[in-house]
């Protein structure tokens, strides 16, 4: 009995809620609300909820009125407040590094700059043409021909350095190359020998081969493109064409090339050391050891 009358009166009170709550009217359109909400027309709400408007009169109007609708945004948040942060917001724009370059934007440089960059390009051909890289001869008929691309880059030094890399992505496997794997020891074993040098006393020493994969001759017959900027007098970057003898930065098996060409040098150092008990030797472009029994 005190069950149902508890129930009777908790109804009550919320038909009593229920009543006293506002009436909703319908809208013309089907859909109810409350008195309270006034009607909104169209052209009301196209200037309520165009944000951009409000932005631009922030920022053209003078700074008393200006300074209050900002306030007023900054209260009111929302679309026209993000609006009118985004606009205050200052890009400063990120200036390429050297490693970013391409010859395009070198060639962009003042004119003082742009002849150290050149001067840098020069010297890289000089170099490949001393070690016999190429042969400059007529495009062939029916060959893949690889292009190159210029990198720049500063030295600690603050010399300036421009090296001619072979884009080895567009090399075709079975044509431009066969085998590209070259060993390379792992840091863990480095740091054991140099903690072996440390307690038995050895003297180490390092060496560092300048231009180290130009020493790896190729097996295979490869084409590739003048270089931008610079091509042979007489010859034109269409109809003449570089030809590969020894290993370029950027091809697939130019590791591979150094590291043959390191294995016969360190046989014939092998030689030239036999009187040597304890010998233990560390390529610093490769991170190698060689020790007697490796050389033998």
């Amino acid at each position: 009995m005190e069950k149902d009358i508890k129930r009777q009166r908790d109804w009550r009170k919320v038909v009593c809620e229920e009543s006293s709550r506002p009436r909703r009217q319908a809208i013309p359109g089907g859909v109810p609300v409350p008195d309270s909400v006034p009607y909104y027309s169209s052209e009301e709400e196209d200037s309520g909820s165009g944000s951009e408007g409000e932005v631009d009169d922030a920022l053209n109007s003078p700074s008393s009125s200006g300074d209050e609708k900002v306030a007023r945004l900054s209260r009111e948040g929302g679309v026209a407040f993000f609006d009118f942060l985004i606009s205050k917001a200052i890009v400063i724009p990120k200036e390429k590094g050297p490693k970013e370059w391409t010859y395009r934007d070198m060639m962009g440089l003042p004119a003082g700059q742009l002849e150290e960059w050149r001067g840098a390009c020069q010297r890289e051909i000089e170099t490949l043409l001393k070690r016999n890289v190429f042969d400059i001869v007529e495009r062939p008929s029916g060959r893949r021909v690889i292009k190159n691309r210029w990198v720049f880059d500063i030295k600690p030094d603050g010399r300036k350095r421009a090296r001619l890399v072979a884009k080895g992505f567009s090399q075709v496997e079975g044509m431009d190359f066969d085998q590209i794997f070259s060993p390379v020891v792992r840091f863990e074993t480095v740091r054991l020998i140099l903690a072996l040098a440390a307690l038995e006393g050895w003297y180490t020493s390092g060496l560092d081969v300048r231009n180290a994969y130009l020493y790896g001759e190729l097996d295979e017959e490869i084409y590739m493109e003048q270089p931008e900027g610079f091509h042979a007098k007489g010859m034109e970057r269409e109809k003449h064409v570089l030809r590969l003898r020894r290993a370029l930065y950027g091809l697939k098996q130019a590791g591979l090339a150094w590291w043959r060409v390191l294995k016969k040098s360190m046989h014939v150092s092998r030689r030239s050391l036999s009187n040597i008990r304890h010998r233990c030797c560390l390529c610093r472009q490769c991170y190698i050891p060689w020790t007697k029994e490796a050389c033998c």
